[in-house]
């Protein structure tokens, strides 16, 4: 059988979608922080409309505590695509990231300012693949999707080593990296405009 899509976020990071969640596997949860998170985005320009499903996943049992308001939601071009829609949602503790295929992490203050607001997909191996004995649920393929707090430049992803699995620039608050193997991941590190570099482990 094949292995079925897995969506991994932080403790305080609640995570639905419309199809394919499978787990949730929590890290150490952040302390509490003021209501509002530094992220410009969610007081730049217009309010944009979400696509159905997204408010649907937002109104859903999973998320419907975190009080997002989507009549506030802030459209930004896709870090993928030029042709993706991305939002950013404000809530009543935090944020929301709303991302093209209506997959949906919302997270405090604390979590956004922290750079945790992210979610790592671990996407399915191609049918045959990737199923030996003893492997992680983790081998293969994935794709790391967040939020970052105001003067976060770049995020990288980095091995066991402090070698670069892969970087990429953030855009209005967000970023997107693929990765060829979310097994190989020790930690992602949050570059800010400074050069410094702030550290999160997988689960955190």
């Amino acid at each position: 059988m094949r292995r079925p899509r897995i969506l991994l976020a932080a403790s305080g990071v609640s995570v639905a979608a419309v199809a394919g969640l499978v787990a949730v596997l929590p890290g150490p949860a952040v302390g509490a922080a003021p209501a509002a998170p530094h992220v410009a985005v969610l007081s730049a320009g217009p309010a944009a409309s979400l696509p159905p499903a997204a408010v649907r996943v937002l109104g859903g049992p999973s998320l419907a505590d975190r009080g997002a308001d989507p009549q506030s939601a802030k459209q930004i071009a896709s870090p993928g695509s030029p042709t993706d829609r991305w939002f950013v949602v404000p809530s009543r503790d935090g944020a929301c990231l709303v991302t093209p295929d209506a997959t949906v992490a919302c997270a405090s203050t604390a979590n956004v300012d922290a750079g945790t607001l992210r979610v790592i997909d671990v996407q399915p191996p191609a049918p045959g693949a990737g199923d030996e004995p003893g492997g992680s649920p983790l081998d293969g393929p994935g794709v790391v999707r967040g939020v970052v707090p105001d003067g976060v430049d770049a995020v990288r992803v980095v091995d066991a080593d402090g070698g670069t699995v892969a970087t990429a620039p953030v855009r209005s608050n967000v970023y997107r990296l693929e990765v060829d193997d979310v097994a190989a991941i020790d930690a992602t590190e949050l570059v800010h405009d400074d050069g410094s570099a702030t550290a999160i482990r997988p689960g955190g």
